[in-house]
């Protein structure tokens, strides 16, 4: 069995690993932990962001430039965090650190990589018609090529 786990870097993220470690350890499941770095990652340079979110490159400051940067490094020393955390539980488990948009691309690793289930959070927050679910966990939902299990964010 194979589970994608989509993850960003926020308490419920944390949530959606430990569920996901649970429940690969009970099935004997292999774990991929997918983060979406919905700009660019730190290998970019100032033209390939600028390309990237649709503006001239002499538009990006320099400040803005590393600000991105210094996330994107962050994002995949959290990323080996939650393998670790995997890995600690005897679970199989990879970690991507993948750039674009988030919901298309959970879709797709979850199409390419055969997978059973995908287990993602949503952010809490008041529910309406329009984000009933929150906009990656409700396109996930509605265009997933497998069951999906969404993890609510306990913030209230």
């Amino acid at each position: 069995m194979n589970i994608l786990v989509a993850v960003d870097f926020t308490e419920n993220g944390r949530r959606v690993v430990r569920q996901a470690i649970g429940f690969a350890k009970q099935n004997q499941a292999t774990m991929i932990v997918l983060h979406v770095c919905s700009l660019f990652d730190s290998q970019s340079d100032k033209d390939d962001v600028a390309r990237v979110i649709g503006i001239e490159s002499s538009e990006l400051s320099q400040q803005d430039f590393e600000q991105w940067s210094d996330y994107a490094k962050h994002s995949e020393a959290q990323l080996q965090t939650y393998v670790t955390m995997a890995q600690e539980a005897e679970v199989d488990v990879r970690g991507e650190h993948v750039i674009g948009q988030p919901g298309p691309i959970i879709c797709a690793r979850a199409e390419t990589e055969r997978a059973d289930l995908i287990i993602i959070g949503r952010r809490s927050q008041e529910i309406t018609a329009d984000n009933a679910l929150g906009s990656v966990s409700t396109y996930v939902l509605n265009r997933a090529p497998c069951s999906v299990w969404v993890v609510q964010d306990k913030k209230k």
